[in-house]
């Protein structure tokens, strides 16, 4: 793509020249000047035919039939192809750089999503040593706090969302190993890597027993320090999937469905976005895992789960609220087509998703729903629960295998 740009520029450049050369040919009718034009010509029907441009069928063969005996006539001749030609050759320059810059656009915005605005906070007494990491950083598209003075690092931590911390070994007053234990008081999970001058084995053992999850050396390679990053990033990522999704069914846990609960009701709040739940029960599941062992229940739980989430839009979020329960929020749903979504799963469940042989069907496993949406900026969760709990009671009295909206008494 390189030179194909240059040859592209190199002929935007020659533009002037050419009709200059045109000029001169139309005041001198010297001969030197229509062979100048017919070089240029030339270079761009080789561009064309080199880089399959499709440009031109024969733009040589163009030039030389502009030619006339009457002088007139050929500048006239040459300065309709001289517009013709540059009309499609700034075309295709702009459809290029244009892709370029979306080309370019997008790699800044991946930059930045690449780490998800991640903040990471600094900590070191040399001022000079944390510029450089903060502008390295900030052009690698994290978010940088600096801070020179290790005794704020508790209010930095309560006042900001960090997501990892990079700590200077040796600091006034104070040294990394307290520092880290002040942090790991805060938040046990909190990446944190340390910086030091010192290699020896003894420091690194010590630093990585009081919590802190790696360690580097100075002077500081910023490439390694930025993977030694984007590892402590992932793996504490990975830690927090594990601690919100349960793990025999994949679905989310009760305690992570308080804040997607609360995120929904904020945009409730601000935006009259509805959502709604269904709070699910497996009817008769006790018998189950009576008859058939806890462990072909747990199988069911697992399939049960699947088969729900091949039907359910991938925004819908489903979490385990207790043994057999489970709760659905339905985002921008209203309850009447959260029962829609409810009664098509009931009568298509299946266990396309499971590769075990030994694994029970669904297709007679039966359950209850109760169902409710938000109704106004002063409900609240647990009312909204409630309200889906109670349907669902009415559900199980009326035999179960049922799915009910809740309604006012």
């Amino acid at each position: 793509m390189v030179s194909k740009e240059m040859f592209l520029q190199k002929i935007m450049i020659e533009k002037s020249k050419q009709f200059d050369n045109l000029m001169k040919y139309s005041l001198t009718e010297d001969e030197k000047y229509l062979k100048k034009m017919e070089e240029f010509y030339q270079m761009i029907n080789e561009v064309d035919i080199g880089f399959k441009y499709g440009l031109f069928d024969n733009l040589l063969e163009e030039f030389t039939s502009c030619i006339s005996k009457e002088k007139e006539n050929t500048v006239s001749n040459i300065l309709n192809l001289y517009a013709r030609t540059y009309s499609k050759i700034e075309n295709l320059n702009k459809m290029i750089l244009d892709k370029n810059y979306k080309k370019q656009e997008d790699q800044e915005v991946n930059n930045l999503n690449k780490h998800e605005a991640k903040d990471i906070l600094i900590i070191d007494d040399d001022v000079l040593l944390l510029k450089l990491i903060e502008n390295s950083m900030e052009e690698e598209g994290y978010n940088a706090t600096v801070c020179s003075n290790p005794l704020q690092t508790i209010e930095i931590l309560k006042e900001r969302k960090v997501s990892l911390v990079v700590l200077d070994m040796i600091l006034p007053n104070i040294d990394g190993f307290e520092v880290t234990k002040m942090i790991r008081e805060i938040d046990p999970l909190l990446p944190i890597i340390i910086i030091s001058v010192k290699d020896d084995l003894k420091t690194k053992i010590n630093v990585l027993k009081l919590g802190a999850d790696d360690y580097i050396i100075k002077p500081i390679n910023m490439e390694e320090l930025f993977a030694r990053i984007d590892r402590a990033l992932d793996r504490n990522k990975d830690y927090s999937t594990l601690s919100i999704e349960d793990g025999l069914t994949g679905a989310y846990t009760k305690e992570h469905f308080w804040n997607r609960a609360s995120e929904k009701k904020e945009l409730y709040n601000r935006n009259k976005k509805t959502f709604s739940i269904a709070f699910i029960d497996i009817d008769n599941f006790k018998e189950v895992n009576d008859n058939f062992g806890h462990l072909i229940g747990d199988q069911i739980l697992k399939c049960f789960i699947k088969a729900l989430k091949s039907t359910l839009r991938s925004t819908d979020l489903i979490f385990r609220f207790g043994g057999d329960e489970f709760i659905i929020i339905f985002p921008e749903t209203g309850e009447i087509d959260a029962k829609l979504v409810m009664e098509r799963f009931k009568r298509k469940k299946k266990c396309g998703h499971c590769d075990s042989k030994g694994c029970f069907t669904l297709d007679n496993l039966k359950f209850s729903a109760g169902i409710t949406e938000i109704k106004s900026k002063k409900d609240t969760i647990e009312k909204i629960i409630e309200r889906a709990d109670k349907a669902l009671y009415y559900a199980k009295s009326k035999g179960g295998n049922k799915i009910f909206i809740y309604k006012d008494e």
